[in-house]
């Protein structure tokens, strides 16, 4: 919750700081005309259409960030265990393993690589 935390107040401080450019923004104003079928806006209702589309935006990021991660988690983390265990090295082989009539033959292993 923190890190959502972090990003709604980023997202409601751009949104302060760069107020008046979005104000003058096309693409607002458009998205503003397709959500209420009025007349062009005036600048209060232009405002607070900007203000409430970046508050649902960060408000709905507030839980949607952390059930991603509870979801994505454990994917990845199963994920990573299926590739240790892809990419495991076996151990070598004892003399003990062989059979009976291969063991005088066999020069052990070292159990490690030396580095």
């Amino acid at each position: 919750m923190i890190g959502s935390s972090i990003l709604f107040v980023t997202g409601m401080g751009i949104t302060i700081a760069f107020h008046d450019a979005m104000m003058k923004d096309p693409g607002n104003i458009h998205e503003y005309q397709l959500s209420t079928p009025t007349p062009p806006p005036t600048e209060e209702q232009l405002s607070d259409f900007i203000y409430s589309d970046a508050l649902e935006g960060s408000v709905i990021m507030m839980f949607l960030s952390p059930l991603a991660g509870t979801i994505l988690g454990p994917i990845g983390g199963g994920g990573g265990m299926l590739l240790i265990l892809a990419f495991r090295r076996r151990s070598p082989t004892r003399p003990s393993d062989l059979p009976r009539q291969m063991r005088s033959a066999v020069t052990p292993l070292p159990l490690h690589d030396s580095l």
